[in-house]
């Protein structure tokens, strides 16, 4: 990240985490080994919040900027984008 760090959270699992930061991102983790998997971009705001669904296959993130996004955990594709 580039900016502060909101916001972490592991998955149900465990074994990866995700961050969510004024920068305008969320990164996801390995847990073991710290490896950047991916960064999750699109919101126009800082990224407040992050977190696995719990079954761990999606992620949601909220942002300052009135919007969440809904990600794949696995992929990091954006799936849909929550406006209001």
């Amino acid at each position: 990240h580039t900016s502060i760090v909101n916001n972490a959270n592991f998955s149900p699992d465990g074994n990866t985490i995700v961050t969510a930061s004024d920068d305008k991102t969320a990164k996801v983790w390995e847990t073991k080994t710290g490896k950047l998997v991916s960064t999750l971009t699109g919101h126009t705001s800082g990224v407040n919040n992050a977190n696995f669904s719990p079954d761990g296959n999606t992620i949601v993130t909220a942002s300052f900027g009135i919007t969440a996004k809904v990600w794949e955990t696995k992929t990091g594709k954006l799936v849909s984008t929550l406006t209001g």
